[in-house]
């Protein structure tokens, strides 16, 4: 009785857990906080006029905080997003990386989008250089998951 007493814990475990990951209420390793909701968006390089150029780049996103205004990204004397973003241009990704625990990489797609969800706060994206191609600055953006708002154009 007492061993199958403990092989129904277990179980009841397992379900417990595995029902915990499928509705989002612990996200291990993702970067998203518990029960967070987040925006289905698009990032759209394609409107600079030189989309072949934005195809299959790589593009890494930090995480700022989970703030809606420059005064809320963290950063010390920053009063608008522009003081943000020249803040952070100075600073390696390794420093970012250091600095912004939930940062992560994409890539383009064929058409120089990028399609992905968020959580609400401020980011800052950066593409990587690719010689010969576009050069895209830096910039600093919000996600408001209340917001109608879908598409960035940098």
């Amino acid at each position: 009785m007492l061993n199958l007493q403990g092989k129904l814990c277990k179980l009841v475990f397992a379900a417990l857990v595995f029902s915990m990951v499928a509705f989002g209420l612990f996200a291990p390793a993702t970067g998203l906080a518990e029960g967070a909701k987040t925006k289905s968006m698009t990032i759209d390089f394609s409107r600079s006029g030189k989309s072949g150029e934005l195809v299959k780049r790589g593009v890494t996103i930090w995480k700022l905080s989970d703030g809606m205004t420059a005064e809320e990204s963290g950063l010390k004397g920053a009063k608008s997003f522009q003081d943000v973003s020249r803040l952070l241009e100075a600073k390696s990704d390794k420093e970012l990386n250091d600095a912004y625990s939930s940062h992560k990489s994409y890539e383009t797609d064929a058409g120089g989008k990028l399609s992905l969800s968020l959580e609400r706060g401020v980011y800052y994206l950066r593409v990587a250089e690719k010689k010969g191609a576009a050069t895209v600055f830096p910039f600093v953006f919000v996600v408001n998951p209340d917001d109608s708002t879908s598409v960035i154009y940098p």
